[in-house]
């Protein structure tokens, strides 16, 4: 059995007085955004004195920073660690964090090495728990699957010779795998997104609140044989970081928190945001589009001749400015660094990359070859490479970090709308910035619309304060903890709403939640109450839960069912509705209602598939009234009936060109692909109007085909396209292959603020 560590003071003498200067070089580590990382171990807690530890710390000479040496761990574990000593955020959290059993949280700048944190408390628990450790688990959970996937092969390599199992539990898990779980140390998962997400961050927020509260009911059960259980969190820079520390409270109180600013950044960063004009007539594409032609004057300005790095909505949208500015730049290159680059071309599958790595551009996506990916990957991260274009997922999988880190357009296409990043995706692409092994500073520029552009100043500040989300979805979250049977009565569930996030930020911010903000501490915790009680109310109205005189709550089997396959309340509300006598029509209708269809929206290719339908000789009108996105899903959920029904699969339609019907005019965004890639201007026809002059029609199911379905299959003539013109810009840009800084090399002046560089 390891023994816990000893109390601070029996830990080492007084500080050394040797005093030299190095240089650490920080394990890279993706940053969270405002995303909480949160580790919770539980184990046997049996503890022993164990013998004082006598490392010296190192101190950085012209400075108080002390950097504590990985060998004050005892020697079993120190091989977790792969540098000899922590640096200074490591160090100023290793008393709370490895000499303590306390929760604990953490808010540092990106790349300040965090996950080293969660290292650091699992070998805590690991000492307190009795060999070999069969009882010892640990969950990780982080906001993404690249995160995961990217702890998980390293905590594999770490913690795999010291006997302990790790096993990753993402959307991709195989339902086998789950059975594997129970012999698990390490659990790595990805249920969570952001506190503040207003979608997905109330996952998070129910799932520590759920571990609080039977944490608590076993220790009020059973005083002596509760298992410990810890919460370690970690997040980007936020402003109130004391309320995520009262919210993992514990008995000993609110969670011990290490706030640490952007000066404590291993590589300092300069964070630029930058606005451009966009009316209110120009479509997200061609502001898109227009940014294309301002990223050469932004490389030239802020890269310093150093690599640069540049994010984008869409692997179309990587290649259309990747093309723009090999087009419109040039670079001034050795002799000896354009063979290199010729080096690499020559190896290169895919003809139009070619041609651009030999001036100097690359661009990366999950559609290029994986070989030609590797190629890419290998001449950037040795600086042969200037300028790589790439889609957002290169931040959150392979390591590529550039001096200089631009992202083009905060706005993307998710389920075929518009959205704003969020501030867990802004993070991680700025915090690719610096390379702790070149560079001594870096610079990250926002290219966003300039009336988004003080949002994204604050943001960069670190000054958006963390509110919860958990009130938009509180009645499914209630559900499925009644389900769980966290929940077994009222007061239960009152006690419930208490150690959730919603209830601190309720009551020093009641405004956001709809309260207010003259009620006293006493009237805010009512109104929560009646919020919580008219939710139970609702679930029981439509019997998804069963409440009787003694206010005890029990799930029903369609409450069960919710919660299982995670249906919306609106959802089950019109569900309820079922007499049992509707006909296929009916529920098809129903089942476009629903609220997990919201976001559905009209592509182009889904275009071509409701022209066919109108023109379908055997159609049936449907005149009844609904909300256009509804209506564009029964159409679509009635032809793949009837195409099934003729054998043919349903997306035989995505498989036709273009078509030339009055609705051909296409609505794409930056992520619709055309034949040839080229820039393509979009018709200017008004969806609504267009909706307006075509009739829903159900096709009725013939003995074969109808020959205007079989027709809209085949080729049909090309749209008319016509090349987006911009002015042309012929700068020249400078390139230097990248060299370490010399010992004694000053780092780059910063700009004062975020508005200190000049707008290009």
């Amino acid at each position: 059995m390891t023994t816990a560590p000893p109390p601070p003071s029996q830990r080492h003498p007084p500080l050394s007085t040797v005093r030299q200067t190095v240089r650490q070089t920080v394990h890279p580590v993706s940053p969270s955004g405002s995303a909480l990382h949160v580790a919770a171990e539980t184990g046997d807690t049996k503890r022993a004195f164990v013998p004082p530890m006598t490392p010296q710390p190192l101190c950085i000479q012209g400075s108080s920073e002390v950097l504590r040496p990985v060998s004050e761990l005892p020697s079993k574990f120190r091989s977790v660690f792969e540098f000899p000593y922590f640096n200074y955020v490591q160090s100023k959290a290793l008393d709370d964090v490895f000499y303590t059993g306390r929760n604990f949280v953490a808010s540092a700048p990106t790349g300040s090495g965090k996950t080293v944190l969660f290292e650091l408390a699992i070998i805590r628990q690991l000492m307190e728990t009795s060999e070999p450790w069969s009882d010892f688990k640990a969950v990780y959970m982080a906001p993404i699957k690249a995160l995961c996937s990217q702890c998980f092969e390293n905590w594999k390599r770490k913690f795999g010779p010291l006997g302990l199992k790790c096993k990753e539990l993402t959307g991709d898990t195989e339902i086998d795998d789950f059975f594997e779980i129970q012999d698990s140390h390490i659990i790595l998962t990805t249920p969570v997104h952001v506190v503040k997400d207003t979608t997905r961050g109330a996952t998070l927020e129910v799932v520590v609140s759920r571990m609080k509260t039977v944490n608590v009911y076993r220790a009020v059960q059973n005083p002596k044989g509760a298992v410990s259980m810890r919460f370690v969190a970690v997040s980007a820079t936020i402003p109130n970081i004391t309320d995520i520390a009262d919210w993992l409270c514990d008995t000993n109180g609110s969670a011990t928190y290490l706030n640490m600013d952007e000066s404590h950044r291993p590589v300092k960063l300069r964070k630029v945001v930058l606005g451009f004009p966009c009316s209110s007539s120009q479509t997200e594409f061609k502001f898109d589009l227009t940014l294309n032609y301002k990223m050469a004057n932004i490389i030239q300005t802020y890269s310093e001749h150093k690599p640069t790095l540049v994010f984008c909505t869409t692997r179309k949208g990587a290649q259309q400015s990747a093309a723009v500015l090999a087009k419109d730049a040039r670079f001034l290159m050795t002799i000896e660094h354009k063979q290199r680059l010729m080096k690499y071309a020559n190896s290169i599958l895919d003809s139009k990359l070619r041609d651009m790595l030999v001036l100097g551009v690359g661009y990366h996506h999950a559609g290029v070859d994986l070989s030609d990916r590797k190629l890419i990957e290998s001449a950037f991260l040795e600086g042969d490479l200037p300028v790589l274009f790439t889609t957002r997922t290169l931040a959150m999988g392979v390591n590529l970090p550039a001096h200089l880190v631009v992202i083009k357009s905060t706005t993307t296409y998710v389920a075929g709308a518009c959205e704003e990043y969020s501030e867990a995706d802004l993070l991680q692409m700025i915090g690719r910035a610096g390379r702790p092994q070149f560079d001594t500073s870096a610079t990250a520029v926002i290219m966003t619309k300039l009336e988004t552009k003080d949002k994204y100043l604050s943001l960069m500040n670190g000054m958006e304060i963390i509110e919860s989300s958990l009130h938009g979805n509180l009645v499914e979250h209630l559900n499925a903890e009644i389900v769980l049977h966290t929940i077994s009565d009222v007061n239960m569930a009152l006690d419930w709403i208490r150690s959730t996030f919603l209830y601190i930020r309720a009551l020093k911010n009641p405004k956001h939640y709809g309260f207010s903000t003259d009620l006293d501490r006493q009237g805010i915790e009512s109104k929560l109450q009646e919020l919580c009680l008219k939710n139970l109310n609702a679930l029981s109205s439509i019997g998804l839960i069963h409440m009787d005189e003694d206010i005890n709550i029990k799930t029903t089997e369609p409450g069960r069912l919710m919660a299982r396959y995670c249906v919306a309340f609106e959802t089950m509300k019109q569900f309820s509705q079922i007499t049992g006598t509707e006909n296929l029509s009916d529920l098809t209708t129903l089942v476009s209602k629903s609220k997990e269809f919201s976001d559905i929206q009209l592509r182009t290719n889904e275009k071509r598939l409701l022209n066919t339908l109108n023109r379908d000789k055997n159609r049936t009108t449907i005149r009844e009234e609904r909300d256009r996105r509804s209506g564009l899903l029964n159409a679509a959920c009635s032809d793949a009936q009837g195409a099934l029904a003729h054998g043919v699969p349903p997306s035989a339609h995505t498989a036709a060109s273009p078509g030339s019907a009055e609705m051909s005019g296409s609505g794409s965004g930056p992520g619709s692909d055309d034949d040839e890639g080229e820039l393509v201007e979009p018709c200017e026809e008004d969806a609504q109007s267009s909706y307006q002059r075509m009739r829903m029609a159900m096709p009725v199911q013939p003995a074969s085909p109808p020959v205007d379905y079989l027709q809209s299959l085949a080729p049909s003539p090309r749209r008319r396209r016509r090349e987006v013109v911009a002015p042309r810009m012929e700068p020249l840009l400078h390139y230097a292959s990248p060299s370490p800084p010399s010992a004694g090399s000053s780092s780059h002046g910063t700009a004062s603020g975020l508005c200190g560089a000049k707008n290009p």
